[in-house]
């Protein structure tokens, strides 16, 4: 089983991020066979991926945020759930907008756990002015 993480801005909900979503995801499949979604479970991109991984029929692991520590930790615990993502994932593709925040937390937590090699690290960059 090969764990593929899916992350990226709430505000890429597009058809056309559905379509550049589902064909990365078939990429991997046809590629592994047997493949893993890993996602944050947000808006957008990671809601994209839950429903092409439902679509496909293809198991998804989404790390939630856990809000039960937000008196505590504050926005840590997004950082916490980045890392998560970033552990469980082998390969990991990021669809970000302006270098939008956490899904670059997510990217540099996947680099400093020594995973960024080449094939394995792909980011989509979507800037609006």
């Amino acid at each position: 089983m090969i764990y593929i993480g899916m992350v990226g801005s709430r505000e890429r909900d597009s058809e056309e991020d559905y379509m550049l979503v589902r064909r990365h995801i078939i990429e991997y499949k046809v590629k592994f066979i047997s493949i893993t979604i890993v996602s944050g479970g947000a808006d957008g991109i990671d809601s994209i991926a839950r429903r092409v991984a439902d679509d496909l029929g293809i198991p998804i692991i989404e790390h939630l945020p856990k809000y039960e520590e937000y008196s505590e930790k504050g926005n840590d615990i997004y950082s916490d759930r980045n890392k998560l993502i970033a552990i469980d994932s082998k390969y990991l593709n990021a669809y970000h907008i302006n270098m939008s925040g956490g899904t670059m937390n997510t990217v540099r937590q996947f680099k400093e756990l020594g995973k960024n090699i080449v094939d394995k690290l792909r980011i989509y960059n979507k800037v609006i002015n």
